[in-house]
Order: C-alpha cells, then sequence, then structure tokens
C-alpha cells in the first residue's frame, strides 16, 4: 500500500506542476495535429510514390536549414531580457532577418537549375521557387513561437501547430494528382498558415505594441553574440541534421531517399511534437532558473523526463518496424520500417537534446553552441562520407545511426557543463530509461516471432504501462519545485 500511495502522491504533485499543465497544452495542439497526419500518412503513402517522397526530403532538408539561419538566431534570445518590451523589441529583429532572408533567396531563384544539379536531384529544381517563401515563413513562426513561449500564451502555440497540420494534409490530398507538386505544395502551405497563425497571436499578445518602446540597435549589440556564434552554431548542427537526404540521394536515389525521410518523419516527428513543447516550456523556466541559480537541476530533471518518454517508442519502433510500416502504409515500405530501425540509437538521442539547448541561450554561451555545432557536423557528416564511400545502403544507416548518436551525446554533455548540471546522473537517467526499454520489449519482440504482428503489438501494449511504471520515478522527480514546475 505505501508503494502505491507513493505512486499517487508523485502523480499528483506532478499534476500540480505548472511546466506540466503548459507541456500538457501544447502536447494537445500537437496529438491533434499528429493524429490528423497520422491518419493521412497511410493514404498519402499510397497516393504518392517513394521518389515523390524522396524529393519532397531533398526540398524539406535545405529550406529547413535555411530557415534556422534566416532570424540571425535572435529568436533564441527572445526569453531573456526581463523586459517584455526588449524581449518584443528581440522578436522584431528576428522578424526582420527572417523576412531579409526571403528577399535575398528571391534573388538566387534564377540559379535553381544549378542548385538542384549540386543537390544530384535536377528533378527538384520546379520546386526550388517556394524555398524563399518556406524559409521567410519558418523563420517567421520560430520567432513568433518564441514570443509566445516567452508570454505564456502556449494555446495560440498549439492552435498554430494544429492549424499547420490541418492544411499542409488538406493540399497534399487535394493535388494528389500532381505528384511530387502536391507534397512540396502542402509542406509550403503549411509553413505559411504556421507563420500567419503566429504573427496574428503575437499580435494580439501585444508584442508589436511593446516593441515601440525598444531600443533595436542596442538590442542588436546586445545580443550581438547569437548572430556571431550562435548562428554558425545553429547552421553546424542543423546541417548534421538535413544533410542526410542530401547526401543520401546522390549515393542511393530519391526512393531510398524517400523511404528514409518517411522513416524519420513517422518516428522522430510524433516523438518530436512532445519534446517540442517540452522545449518550449523549458525555454521559459530556463531563463527563469537562470536568474535563481537553478539551471543545473532543472536540466538534470528535463533530460530525464525526456528520455523517460523517448525510450519505449523508439525500442517498439525498432522491434515492430518493418512489419508495422508494411501494414500501415503498404508493402513497398516496410524497408522505410527497417531504416527506422537502423538509426534508432540516433533518433532517440536527436529527440532528446535539441530541447536543452536552450541552454546556451539563457546562459548566451555561443561559443559552447558553437563547439557543440562543430562535434555534430564532423561527426555526422564523416559518418555520411564513409557510408557514401562504402556504397552499402546499410552499412551507411548504421554508420550515420553511431556518428548522429555519438554527435548529440557530446552535444549534451556540453550543454550539462554550461548549465552545471549532473553529467553522472544525466548518464544514469539515460541508462535506466534505455534499461528499462529494453526490459520490456524483449517479450515483445518474442511475441512478434511467435504470433505475428497482432500479438507483438498486443504484447507492446501490455509492455507500455510495465514500462510507464519503471520510468515514473524519473518522469515525477521534483514535480512540484518551481519554477521547472
Amino acid at each position: 500500500m505505501s508503494r502505491v500511495r507513493a505512486t499517487v502522491d508523485r502523480l499528483r504533485a506532478l499534476g500540480r506542476g505548472r511546466s506540466l499543465r503548459q507541456v500538457l497544452t501544447l502536447v494537445t495542439g500537437a496529438t491533434a495535429a499528429q493524429a490528423l497526419v497520422f491518419a493521412a500518412r497511410p493514404v498519402l503513402t499510397r497516393l504518392y510514390t517513394p521518389e515523390a517522397f524522396g524529393l519532397l526530403g531533398v526540398f524539406v532538408a535545405p529550406a529547413y536549414l535555411l530557415a534556422t539561419l534566416a532570424t540571425l538566431r535572435y529568436d533564441d534570445a527572445v526569453a531573456v531580457p526581463e523586459a517584455d518590451r526588449d524581449g518584443a523589441g528581440v522578436l522584431v529583429l528576428a522578424l526582420a532577418g527572417s523576412v531579409a532572408a526571403g528577399v535575398l533567396l528571391a534573388l538566387l531563384v534564377p540559379f535553381r537549375l544549378a542548385a538542384a544539379a549540386a543537390l544530384g536531384a535536377p528533378e527538384v529544381a520546379p520546386f526550388l521557387l517556394l524555398i524563399p517563401i518556406v524559409v521567410a515563413a519558418l523563420g517567421v513562426a520560430s520567432a513568433t513561437q518564441s514570443w509566445l513561449a516567452r508570454a505564456e500564451r502556449f494555446r495560440a502555440i498549439s492552435w498554430a501547430v494544429l492549424a499547420q497540420a490541418v492544411v499542409s494534409v488538406g493540399v497534399q490530398l487535394l493535388f494528389r494528382d500532381r505528384a511530387a507538386w502536391g507534397l512540396v505544395a502542402g509542406a509550403a502551405a503549411g509553413a505559411v498558415v504556421l507563420a500567419t497563425v503566429g504573427l496574428a497571436a503575437a499580435a494580439r499578445s501585444g508584442a508589436f505594441a511593446a516593441s515601440r518602446q525598444a531600443d533595436l540597435p542596442a538590442l542588436a549589440r546586445r545580443f550581438r553574440r547569437f548572430p556571431a556564434f550562435g548562428l554558425p552554431a545553429s547552421g553546424m548542427t542543423q546541417l548534421a541534421a538535413r544533410l542526410p537526404p542530401l547526401v543520401l540521394v546522390g549515393a542511393f536515389g530519391t526512393s531510398f531517399v524517400g523511404l528514409f525521410t518517411v522513416a524519420l518523419a513517422s518516428v522522430a516527428v510524433p516523438i518530436g511534437l512532445v519534446t517540442d513543447a517540452v522545449g518550449q516550456v523549458f525555454y521559459v523556466r530556463a531563463a527563469e532558473a537562470r536568474r535563481a541559480g537553478r539551471l543545473g537541476p532543472l536540466v538534470e530533471r528535463s533530460f530525464a523526463r525526456l528520455v523517460a518518454f523517448a525510450a519505449f517508442p523508439v525500442a517498439a519502433v525498432a522491434v515492430l518496424g518493418p512489419d508495422l510500416f508494411a501494414v500501415v502504409f503498404g508493402e513497398p515500405w516496410r524497408e522505410a520500417g527497417v531504416i527506422a530501425r537502423e538509426l534508432s540509437p540516433w533518433l532517440l538521442l536527436a529527440a532528446v537534446a535539441p530541447p536543452l539547448t536552450r541552454a546556451f541561450d539563457v546562459t548566451e554561451r555561443q561559443r559552447d553552441e558553437l563547439r557543440a555545432g562543430a562535434w555534430t557536423a564532423a561527426l555526422v557528416g564523416s559518418a555520411l562520407a564513409v557510408g557514401a564511400w562504402v556504397g552499402d545502403a546499410t552499412a551507411a544507416l548504421r554508420l550515420l545511426a553511431v556518428g548522429g548518436a555519438l554527435a548529440r551525446l557530446v552535444q549534451l554533455g556540453i550543454i550539462a557543463r554550461v548549465a552545471g548540471a549532473p553529467i553522472r546522473r544525466m548518464g544514469l537517467d539515460l541508462a535506466w530509461s534505455v534499461a528499462a526499454a529494453a526490459l520490456v520489449i524483449l517479450p515483445v519482440g518474442a511475441a512478434l516471432s511467435w504470433g505475428g504482428l497482432g500479438v507483438g503489438l498486443a504484447a507492446a501494449v501490455v509492455a507500455a504501462p510495465l514500462y510507464a511504471g519503471l520510468v515514473l520515478p524519473l518522469a515525477t522527480r521534483g514535480a512540484a519545485e518551481t519554477p521547472a514546475g
């Protein structure tokens, strides 16, 4: 009875946490959005070929990479100033950078044929016409979401994410007869809607009225470390994340990249929606904790919760992936499940690490962020180069999984040092969640071998609460504390 009572007390403490309520607000919209995307994906994978998804992956990779740079990383500084007028002023700097990036890229549109040839996919050239719009929109969306997180308008962020999903899926279904154009147009339309809803919410929150009182040149100088060091750091980190499709398309073709794109989207995106929600709230709580001298414990607790959440679904995909992908998306997509299995170590750490990089922003340690970005780019780039040189797809995936996982571990180590978080404790948190996931997932693998996918899924449903019970102490540790929630 005492153990049951202790568990109930933990859950009550977690429920009282301010951060949890805010995360749940974000997750509600994210879950609805992802439910729509997942409901549509089995239809989309039957309407579009792996080659079409491959071209989408080649289009999205540079668009998201450039969008990360468009704000000059001023969006990462929005929550740092104590005064709202200064936070709003930094928002304006980020928006100005996004618009300027879109204009600059529009001037480069005439060179799209050469750019597509350099990417190894000449077929993507027509889609590059949309790059300036998508980059500017994603930059604006990132900046406004940072402001809305600062203002604790988490419901507005949730609505924006849901609107993006509705429009993106709607366009992709509507233009299903236009081959890859339908997928790309849907992604572009979703980005524009995300930016539009974010801008409207920021305006309603008083951001632009407050920014009139800000000294923009002084703020640009005050936070010059963000473009000076944060920009190249984010560029290298994003290059490592977005580089795989661009390298793999030259080595193994658009069909393989299509399988790769669906594999990552089916695993990383749903997990990332929750971890991104945690990251939005962590951003605000981290700024508060930094001022209160409690950033290290907050980083450690947040890491423990993130890894506790992510370990089981990644392990389940590693076991059930090929059969699950074949049933849900169609037999031609079975190989995407194999890809997800091979990349599972990287997928786990890639879901956990990004939200915690906000520690660099609130401490204004962009030099350390640059160091982490250099390590990330070097490890992932080396793994991709060797994999492409070997010429074997399976070997390339395994090298990418190892290189990507090592890069994220290095990044987490640097984050822990910057924040003053206990690295040894974080290592134990990771080991415990991975061991718990492995323990409960072994019977799932046996059930899959014995009775097929149906029995395997039933075993996974039984295993999930067992795993939750094992990691509950990690997820609820310090739940009632502030400012972490």
